[in-house]
């Protein structure tokens, strides 16, 4: 996942809260933060893509340790 991360020029808590922004499997995202710092980072999760390429470059690295990353779930509209 640093590859990746470094490849966007992102930190890895970025990373994390955008691919889970954009997972269709997830409906909320909850983020706490003690320090500036903290929120001003997580702020950079916002505004940019992750594109097909690098999902499918997470799901492979999820897929090496055995987490499904599409679950087999039903979302009500």
């Amino acid at each position: 996942m640093k590859s990746v991360a470094a490849k966007l020029g992102k930190t890895m808590p970025q990373l994390a809260l955008r691919w889970v922004l954009s997972n269709p499997a997830v409906s909320t995202a909850l983020v706490g933060t003690l320090r500036t710092k903290e929120f001003e980072e997580n702020m950079g999760a916002l505004g940019w893509a992750l594109s097909g390429e690098d999902l499918r470059e997470i799901d492979a690295v999820f897929a090496r340790h055995g987490v499904d990353t599409h679950p087999d779930i039903r979302l009500d509209p």
